[in-house]
């Protein structure tokens, strides 16, 4: 009788050889090019004064005259990204095939063992991003014709505007409706404008800080007056859109979502911060108010429950912070199933 293993064993010996094709012999016959091997990586930093930094990637190619560009930015630890592009990805990236896109990007995110934080996706992007630019530049197109063209023929963009009386506010937007924007994100004061109290101000202990101070309450009772009187005075065909820059928490910003409803804010924008996103389900149940979501995010669980429960109007996702082109993309395709992503809107 013969035995389980004798019987693969011949059943195998009766099957036609296969060839072991190489992965470039598959790339040349698919493509029509030779295949490419990253020789080089420069790291390129700027200063743009103060903190602000931007740090940019150079991968150069063994086809002459061939290389990509990717950007990595992050205005608060930018010294950590240089390091870990210099250091840690450049070392392990000579010598790989930069046709690899996915492979690699997964790779390089796996090495870490500890992923999808804010440092490690910026040297991510900047990966990225600049192996997307050598594909494009290799097929002659760009990179949106590789992900199968336009959706759109045009965007909206808005105009980002602010002043520091509701009066200053009000010219600064009808000097944007003027200059033909349509659409206005406009702030009273700075980001958390309407909220703080000034230094030395309010109630403090005696001998604490006496700087300037936020002021949930005082930040939820001044920017829909501030909405009101706009409204008055442009009305209700400019779309108005706010930035709260995470500051609120909890039933504050659930308050503020609904006392901005008459206003028809085209979105409010990280009205919480990613620790209590979970309150976008309260804010869905008791207003209308649009929310835009996203500078904050850098892992993709905190985006999904968001788009998959229909708790969001936009997503708003640093590519950068998020880890390049590659996972925005998926993004993307994950909202554009619910609808989430289906008005974009560009800063200008």
């Amino acid at each position: 009788m013969m035995n389980r293993r004798d019987l693969l064993k011949t059943a195998a010996l009766s099957l036609p050889l296969i060839p072991v094709v190489k992965a470039e012999e598959v790339a040349k016959s698919s493509n029509g090019l030779p295949p490419l091997k990253i020789e080089d990586v420069k790291v390129i930093t700027t200063d743009g004064g103060g903190r602000y930094r931007w740090v940019f990637l150079k991968i150069i190619t063994s086809e002459p005259g061939l290389y990509g560009i990717g950007s990595a930015n992050d205005d608060y630890q930018s010294m950590a990204v240089i390091a870990g592009l210099e250091q840690h990805l450049k070392p392990w990236l000579i010598g790989k095939d930069p046709d690899r896109i996915e492979d690699l990007w997964r790779s390089a995110q796996m090495r870490t063992y500890w992923r999808n934080g804010p440092i490690n996706n910026n040297v991510l992007s900047a990966m990225d991003t600049a192996l997307w630019d050598i594909r494009g530049k290799r097929a002659g197109m760009p990179v949106y014709e590789l992900f199968g063209g336009k959706a759109h023929d045009a965007v909206a963009v808005y105009d980002h505007q602010g002043g520091k009386t509701k009066e200053e506010c009000l010219d600064s937007l009808q000097r944007s409706l003027a200059n033909g924007y349509s659409h206005v994100r406009i702030q009273l004061g700075s980001y958390g404008g309407g909220g703080y109290i000034p230094p030395c101000e309010g109630s403090r202990p005696e001998g604490g800080f006496e700087g300037p101070a936020f002021d949930e309450e005082q930040y939820v009772d001044n920017v829909p007056p501030f909405f009101e009187y706009l409204r008055a005075k442009a009305g209700f065909g400019p779309k108005l859109l706010h930035n709260v820059h995470s500051h609120l928490t909890g039933m504050n910003a659930v308050e503020l979502a609904r006392r901005l409803e008459p206003f028809q804010m085209f979105y409010v924008e990280d009205i919480l911060p990613p620790e209590q996103l979970s309150y976008y389900q309260n804010i869905r149940q008791i207003c209308t108010t649009p929310q835009a979501v996203g500078e904050l995010l850098t892992h993709p669980l905190e985006a999904v429950p968001l788009v998959k429960d229909g708790l969001i109007d936009f997503i708003r996702n640093r590519v950068a912070a998020t880890g390049g082109i590659t996972p925005i993309h998926k993004l993307a395709a994950l909202c554009d199933g619910v609808k989430v992503v289906h008005r974009r809107i560009l800063v200008s």
